[in-house]
C-alpha cells in the first residue's frame, strides 16, 4: 500500500513538470549547422550532436547580417539559429538567422626548404 501512495504521489507530481515541457505554442532556440535544406523543410544538426527537423512555412522570416533572407539562401555547412513554435506536433521555423559556413581549417604551413651545403 505504501508502494503504491508513493508511486502515485510521484507520478503526480512529475504531470505539471511533463505538461509544461508539452505545451504548444511557446517559442524555443535551437542553433547548428545545415544538414539538408528544400522547400518547406530544414534539417540541421544541433549544437549537441541531434538531428532536427523544422517546418518553414510562409510564416517563416529569414535573416543574414541583419538583412533579409530567403530559404534559398541557405545550404548544408551554413550556421544557423532558429526560433521556432511547436504546432500539431512539428516544429515550425518562425526566424531562422543564417550565419556563415564555419571557417576552413588552416592548413599546416609548409616547412622551409633547407639550404643545400
Amino acid at each position: 500500500m505504501r508502494t503504491t501512495t508513493a508511486l502515485l504521489s510521484l507520478a503526480f507530481g512529475l504531470l505539471p513538470a511533463a505538461l509544461v515541457v508539452a505545451h504548444e505554442g511557446h517559442q524555443h532556440k535551437a542553433m547548428g549547422t545545415v544538414a539538408t535544406v528544400k522547400e518547406g523543410e530544414l534539417e540541421i544538426k544541433t549544437t549537441d550532436g541531434q538531428a532536427m527537423t523544422l517546418v518553414l512555412d510562409k510564416e517563416t522570416k529569414y535573416q543574414k547580417e541583419k538583412a533579409q533572407a530567403a530559404w534559398t539562401d541557405m545550404k548544408a555547412g551554413d550556421r544557423v539559429a532558429v526560433t521556432y513554435a511547436e504546432k500539431d506536433g512539428k516544429k515550425h521555423a518562425r526566424l531562422v538567422r543564417l550565419g556563415s559556413a564555419p571557417a576552413a581549417s588552416p592548413s599546416p604551413a609548409a616547412p622551409a626548404p633547407s639550404p643545400k651545403p
